[in-house]
């Protein structure tokens, strides 16, 4: 995924963090129904975005609180079998 990070300084000891990407992603899915006895792989991919945002706060002198929130979308389709 390509990703862009924006940072700012909020307040004098409050500083913010913004990110977005886009990209293609790839899903695996194996199952298995143990009633029927049957097994099932399928492939997934598709693209791919994400927002975020977060704040940081000092605790010390060399450590901050740090918090974030992301949000991850993907369209991915099912893949034809051969």
């Amino acid at each position: 995924m390509f990703k862009l990070v924006y940072l700012s300084q909020l307040m004098p000891k409050i500083d913010l963090r913004l990110s977005g990407g886009i990209g293609y992603t790839f899903l695996w899915n194996s199952e298995t129904n143990y009633k029927l006895d049957v097994e099932k792989s399928d492939f997934y991919s598709g693209f791919a975005w994400q927002v975020g945002a977060g704040i940081s706060l000092p605790i010390s002198r060399a450590a901050d609180f740090y918090g974030e929130f992301n949000y991850l979308g993907t369209t991915p389709s099912k893949s034809e079998e051969n």
